[in-house]
């Protein structure tokens, strides 16, 4: 565990934004994964104060190890590396067709394109199709939400 001030620039994270230095305090949590690990996996959740009420958090069946997903009390949360599909906790489904991030949460779906590449996201809820517009311009890689 770390929490010393470091130097970096945002250019590592994505070409869309400006290689300028910055300087800050960040905390850094650093987990053992073993000797050459080769396929394992685990999950974790990061909270300000323990109510476990409010933050249990259930792993999601993707079937790919490019795509992680998450429930917890009143969201389902994704990452798509790739397109696939993500197993809903009440039985439905929820399919992005390009890489993205996904949350659904009261009876919304936010989705956000973080390399601010894409135009549009196609993604089907239960089968029901979606086509969400990523804002471009200086607005590139905000979230934009949609009822379901």
């Amino acid at each position: 565990m770390d929490s010393s001030e470091k130097q970096g620039d945002w250019k590592r994270v994505t070409d869309a934004l400006p290689g300028k230095p910055v300087k800050a305090r960040i905390f850094t949590y650093t987990l053992d994964h073993g000797v050459k690990p080769k396929d394992g996996s685990y999950a974790y959740q990061v909270m300000f104060l323990p109510q476990n009420d409010i933050c249990s958090g259930k792993l999601l069946s993707t079937g790919s190890k490019h795509i992680h997903a998450v429930a917890g009390k009143d969201a389902v949360m994704a990452a798509f590396y790739e397109p696939g599909v993500v197993t809903l906790p009440e039985g439905g489904t929820l399919e992005a067709k390009q890489p993205a991030l996904v949350m659904l949460r009261n009876r919304r779906i936010y989705a956000a394109d973080p390399g601010q590449k894409l135009k549009f996201l196609e993604l089907s809820l239960s089968g029901k199709p979606y086509r969400i517009t990523f804002p471009e311009g200086p607005a590139a890689g905000d979230t934009v939400s949609v009822p379901f």
